[in-house]
């Protein structure tokens, strides 16, 4: 029995489940733990703990997350199941004047608006109390550690997709010379390059990338293939379809998600608990101009290169 005494319990969840499981059906001392955990009594959500204690108990794991290290940032609005952003049509554009008296020059500045959805996520699962109450290690732990993973992996796709299906077409054969066209069209130098594993491994294999190295493990968010070329930072992501090169500023996507991932318990029954882990995300392309990819069949190797000194 979990002690009633804590006023801060710091429970795995699989005995933040078994306690709500058990409040559900009168315990007195799982109400106790419960109530410490809980700002307010809901009855319809008494699953559901609020988000700045959800962090602090519940924890949780999460898979390397490189697009999304690249994207992220923002944080999802507290409700509301849309975003409405503004969207430059036709911008100020000035001029000198000449002479110094002359009027000022003018043109017909439009803005609107875009909507982006937020997305809800979901994974739920029924199994006997009994089980849940006995396994060793913890299947409720267990299961939503992996489900936590999972919708980081879900979200990294999400976002991979948004980045093949907007943006636009190079023309270039090298990585350098894409570099150079999104330069060109955009008069912005790109954050960052984005590659499919392969590509990044041909880069490495040529000793093309500086300080090609992997860091982080599966427990961090963080863990990604790191190194730069040409002086820009180049991250490796295995949502990206082979051959795939991208090069984009950081601002092109706007990339968000519920932090944590929550979950929700349910005692059904006299013999069953329902576990349900629930996330949100918002993946939407704010400046698609800077989003610019290579054609295919791009000069990986050529781009590469040998290192001068390098052996043949």
């Amino acid at each position: 029995m979990l002690a009633a005494t804590l006023r801060r319990p710091e429970l795995t969840a699989g005995e933040l489940a078994l306690t709500i499981a058990g409040a559900q059906r009168g315990d007195s001392d799982a109400l106790t733990v419960l109530a410490a955990l809980t700002e307010s009594t809901i009855p319809d959500l008494a699953g559901v703990l609020p988000p700045s204690y959800q962090t602090e108990i519940i924890g949780g794991k999460s898979t390397p997350r490189p697009l999304f290290s690249v994207f992220g940032g923002r944080s999802l609005p507290s409700s509301g199941l849309a975003i409405v952003k503004p969207k430059w049509g036709t911008t100020p554009n000035g001029g000198w004047l000449n002479p110094i008296t002359a009027d000022a020059p003018s043109n017909q500045a439009t803005i609107g608006t875009q909507q982006a959805d937020v997305m809800g996520w979901a994974w739920g699962i029924a199994i006997p109390y009994m089980l849940a109450q006995r396994s060793d290690p913890d299947v409720l732990t267990a299961m939503y550690g992996e489900a936590v993973q999972d919708f980081y992996a879900d979200v990294e796709a999400q976002i991979a997709m948004e980045l093949e299906t907007s943006g636009t077409e190079g023309t270039a054969t090298t990585i350098g010379a894409l570099i150079a066209e999104f330069a060109a069209a955009t008069d912005r130098t790109p954050d960052v390059i984005l590659a499919a594993p392969d590509v990044w491994g041909t880069l490495a294999d040529n000793d093309a990338l500086s300080s090609a190295v992997a860091t982080g493990d599966s427990l961090t968010a963080n863990g990604v293939l790191s190194a730069s070329f040409a002086g820009l930072k180049i991250v490796a992501s295995a949502k990206l379809a082979p051959g795939t090169i991208i090069a984009a500023t950081r601002r092109a996507v706007d990339a968000r998600v519920t932090n944590p991932v929550k979950l929700t318990v349910n005692a059904i029954g006299a013999l069953n608990v329902e576990l349900g882990v629930v996330g949100e995300a918002l993946v939407d392309t704010d400046y698609p101009a800077e989003i610019l990819r290579s054609n295919d069949g791009i000069a990986v190797a050529a781009a590469a290169g040998k290192r001068k000194g390098s052996s043949s």
